[in-house]
């Protein structure tokens, strides 16, 4: 099955972070395998009960020019780590270092010209027992998209 343009983005994101050490993808296919406890999920969709250490890949529509293949692919990136706020800090960081300035990358074959971050926040503790720590960044991916008429 071909997958769509957005489809074919997130997955290239999501192995340029793995690729960077940011984390560990196991979703090329759309089949969540297992993680080990210790690693870093790269994901898109839904963020999962485990493992404790998460990076989460959404996409939203920031803008596009009618009739034009240039577009603005809002990311956010939304990142889970341990009881201690610092451990999330520092995987946004990871996350940060490897996307912030970018430039002509080709990223699941889509072209994408530059990608800068627009914002972040922290999102909280979790009010369970895990008491993990929440992040979120957006990125604004400059890229080009097929035009068809």
């Amino acid at each position: 099955m071909s997958r769509g343009w957005t489809t074919q983005l997130l997955t290239g994101l999501a192995e340029h972070l793995a690729a960077g050490g940011a984390g560990v993808w196991h979703d090329p296919d759309g089949v969540m395998e297992p993680y080990a406890a210790g690693d870093t999920a790269i994901v898109l969709g839904a963020m999962p009960p485990e493992p404790e250490r998460v990076v989460l890949i959404s996409p939203y529509p920031v803008s596009s020019d009618t009739g034009q293949d240039n577009v603005i692919m809002g990311v956010q990136v939304r990142v889970r780590a341990g009881s201690d706020p610092r451990d999330a800090i520092d995987l946004e960081d990871a996350v940060y270092d490897l996307l912030h300035g970018k430039t002509h990358l080709t990223l699941g074959g889509v072209d994408v010209v530059q990608i800068l971050r627009q914002s972040s926040t922290s999102l909280g503790q979790a009010r369970d027992q895990s008491a993990r720590w929440e992040r979120s960044s957006n990125y604004y991916l400059w890229a080009m998209r097929p035009w068809k008429e």
